[in-house]
């Protein structure tokens, strides 16, 4: 517990003392992906799988390394249920199918055998 209170005083994190700039953010996104509708860049399925509504803030968590010594922990943020969770996705998804796939690229351990 110790050594996660530790990385959350780093400066990259600040605490939120309410819910006011998570929901501002949440609208600006969705005023974003709303515009973009209007220009005709995106249709109505994709703006409704991007927009976001009754989002919660993203979760820091650690994992211990048990291989080596103290035991440091391994900082997580989960952003699932976040309001930029499903735009993640897709441009993941987005870039992922954009670029070529190496020749070297090995799915999984059982393409090796």
């Amino acid at each position: 517990m110790k050594k996660a209170e530790e990385i959350l005083k780093g400066k990259q994190f600040e605490p939120l003392n309410n819910d006011k700039f998570h929901r501002e953010q949440e609208e600006k996104l969705n005023k974003y992906i709303f515009s973009l509708f209007k220009q005709g860049v995106i249709d109505n399925k994709l703006r409704y799988q991007l927009q976001s509504t009754c989002s919660s803030l993203s979760v820091f968590y650690g994992l211990p390394k048990a291989h080596k010594t103290g035991y440091p922990i391994r900082p997580i943020i989960s952003t699932i249920g976040s309001y930029q969770y499903e735009l993640s996705k897709f441009l993941a998804k987005a870039i992922r199918n954009a670029r070529p796939q190496a020749k070297s690229y090995i799915k999984d351990c059982f393409e090796v055998v």
